[in-house]
């Protein structure tokens, strides 16, 4: 039995010893704290701080940027707003109602359509028959409904009119008639944002500059592909 314990006794101590010996003074134990992962975690940590700063850095520009198109909004608006009334013609060059209603029957009968001339409708305005405008844009609209510039110069009458809704219809009706134009598509939706941006719908004027750029955008898009392929 004495003989047994020694014999375990010496079990254990081989174990310790053996375990003991795989350790040398030319191998010490490896440490949790060797050089390796502290330069490791040292370099994690200078990883981390870059990508903070990135991040401030591009919630900075992004707010500058915001910043920047607001402003760039707010002048757009300033120069595309509708222009004032011109001022009276001085005494005996006042245009009369009659002459301004002839002018207008002559206007309404051409048949080749386009832009209609401001200054008639700055008359017929002024002598109090907006109808007659409205009739004249209504017929140039339908004899020529792919000239856009026309279905936003109705919609810049109706605007001065007070009928805001009535402008926003008009400027639909002209991104209608100019499917596959990429930039006359771009140009009403831009003074459509601008005349949003003037009635302080500042949300609904964002999304149409940002929709402006993304017309064109895909339009370059579309053209680089195709001298690509």
């Amino acid at each position: 039995g004495g003989g047994g314990g020694g014999a375990g006794g010496g079990g254990v101590g081989g174990m310790i010893s053996s375990s003991s010996s795989s350790y040398s003074s030319s191998s010490p134990p490896p440490s949790l704290f060797s050089s390796e992962s502290v330069d490791a975690e040292v370099a994690a940590y200078a990883a981390l701080r870059k990508a903070k700063a990135k991040v401030k850095a591009a919630e900075k520009e992004m707010k500058e940027a915001a910043i920047a198109n607001a402003m760039a909004a707010a002048a757009a608006a300033e120069l595309m707003s509708p222009p004032p009334l011109p001022p009276a013609p001085p005494a005996g060059r006042v245009r009369a109602t009659d002459e301004t209603l002839r002018e207008a029957g002559i206007a309404l009968r051409e048949k080749s359509g386009g832009l209609v001339e401001w200054q008639l409708v700055w008359d017929l305005m002024r002598a109090g028959r907006p109808e007659t405008a409205r009739e004249l844009f209504y017929q140039r609209t339908t004899r020529t409904p792919s000239i856009t510039g026309l279905w936003e110069q109705w919609a810049r009458f109706e605007l001065l009119q007070g009928d805001a809704e009535r402008a926003r219809g008009l400027y639909r009706a002209a991104l209608l008639h100019a499917e596959g134009q990429p930039r006359a598509r771009a140009e009403s939706l831009r003074k459509w944002a601008v005349m949003e941006f003037g009635a302080g719908e500042t949300t609904t004027s964002a999304g149409l500059f940002e929709r402006a750029l993304n017309v064109l955008q895909e339009a370059a898009e579309a053209a680089a592909a195709a001298e690509a392929g």
